[in-house]
């Protein structure tokens, strides 16, 4: 039986030190190894944690670049949160867990039958659990999971290609989260830049995770970074 960790959990003691919480993650969705490496360097020393997307063709309709074993051989002191866009998530934790980087992964609720299933194989391999839902999804389908993970990660768009535009139903759900758990810890991922941001944390959301509007303007990605940061730290000062 999986232990409820909604009290004095790894989530609970991140949030008390919220200020120091990293507010926004990039997400890193190629098709190849050069540009994955480039992405990689582009954000050492600015973040402590990327967002590596990983897709299986099948739950999302493409196949992106995430070759665990090509990963495995990154030299960096940046620590992966492992986004499992894919069905039988259990089957891949394994191959995951093994990169020492690896200190969260994330599956979808749409992907399994058996959730606690692949909370059970996360947790055996001492990584950090986050459940994600997609845009239509109701909350209903992960409440039942949610004292048993350590954060949950609100899709903003379809899973799949980045540049999608943002859909304002995640800004409800973020907000019924916030009301009934104060303490969790709550991602964003998707269709986040500078217009979307603000609402995204006045929502209540302690986290996002963006690609576009840091991989893919003429600013560099310091830039993008510290403008979204600016957003999470106006939130917090009202």
């Amino acid at each position: 039986k999986l232990r409820d960790i909604s009290g004095e959990s790894q989530r609970s003691r991140a949030l008390k030190n919220l200020s120091e919480m990293q507010r926004v993650i990039p997400a890193i969705l190629v098709y190849d190894s050069i540009e994955f490496r480039r992405r990689i360097r582009a954000v050492e020393g600015l973040v402590p944690l990327v967002q590596i997307d990983v897709t299986d063709g099948k739950f999302v309709h493409y196949d992106n670049f995430a070759d665990p074993k090509d990963i495995r051989g990154i030299r960096t002191p940046i620590k992966y949160e492992i986004h499992l866009m894919t069905e039988s998530p259990e089957r891949l934790i394994p191959r995951w867990a093994s990169i020492p980087n690896v200190s969260r992964i994330v599956f979808h609720i749409e992907a399994t039958a058996d959730p606690e299933r692949v909370i059970r194989a996360i947790r055996k391999r001492k990584r950090e659990v986050g459940l994600a839902l997609n845009p239509t999804t109701p909350l209903s389908k992960i409440t039942p999971h949610i004292p048993l993970v350590d954060f949950v990660v609100v899709l903003g768009v379809t899973p799949g290609r980045s540049g999608q535009p943002f859909q304002p139903r995640a800004l409800k759900k973020v907000r019924s989260l916030r009301r009934r758990y104060p303490n969790l810890e709550i991602e964003v991922d998707g269709g986040v830049n500078s217009h979307t941001a603000p609402g995204i944390f006045s929502a209540g959301a302690t986290a996002v995770a963006a690609a576009t509007s840091i991989f893919q303007t003429p600013d560099p990605p310091a830039a993008n970074i510290r403008k979204l940061e600016r957003f999470a730290m106006m939130r917090k000062s009202h």
